[in-house]
């Protein structure tokens, strides 16, 4: 705890809040990544030995989110990787990838193919959020140590109320995209 924070906490006498360690949504994931960072491939690469389909995200590809639509309503978990994806074109590479990763989410949580999501790397995960409509977040679960689980609040219907993962490349153990699916 920070601080500003404890100084808070003690001057108005509040205590520590205990947050739930699952969120509500279950099914399948779907993992987006914009981070190269090793950790993150760690994890992309466990999720593949966890069963998920693991790809590269493929950034002028309206196909893949049919694609990955079919795979999450059969049942089957999903992580989309950038760390081999082809960066050359006009635009900036990360505008290119929050582009991609927000066209695939909302593609995905449209058809009602999940309801938990997964946004690799800091700076992708505030323009996809950004991009998908959510005007704001709160914590709908701390699954594991530094790593809380969001609720988005949006005006869209299909995007309120999606359980959200933000997080930083180098954040979070190895198997944490199977954690977040099993909904330790």
């Amino acid at each position: 705890m920070g601080g500003l924070s404890r100084g808070l906490a003690a001057a108005t006498g509040s205590g520590r809040v205990e947050l739930p360690l699952r969120g509500d949504a279950s099914g399948p994931v779907l993992a987006v990544s914009g981070s190269r960072s090793p950790q993150t491939r760690r994890q992309a690469d466990a999720a593949a030995q966890a069963g998920w389909l693991v790809e590269p995200l493929r950034l002028d590809d309206a196909d893949q989110a049919s694609e990955v639509v079919a795979a999450l309503r059969a049942g089957r978990s999903v992580a989309l990787t950038s760390d081999d994806a082809d960066l050359s074109g006009p635009a900036g590479a990360l505008e290119r990838i929050a582009d991609a990763a927000a066209s695939v989410i909302e593609a995905a949580v449209r058809a009602g193919a999940t309801r938990r999501v997964i946004v690799c790397g800091g700076d992708t995960s505030s323009r996809v959020t950004r991009l998908l409509g959510i005007e704001s977040l709160s914590i709908a679960a701390n699954p594991v140590a530094n790593v809380v689980l969001l609720r988005s609040h949006a005006s869209d219907p299909v995007v309120d109320g999606l359980e959200l993962l933000l997080k930083g490349g180098q954040v979070g153990p190895v198997d944490l995209f199977e954690l977040v699916r099993a909904g330790a």
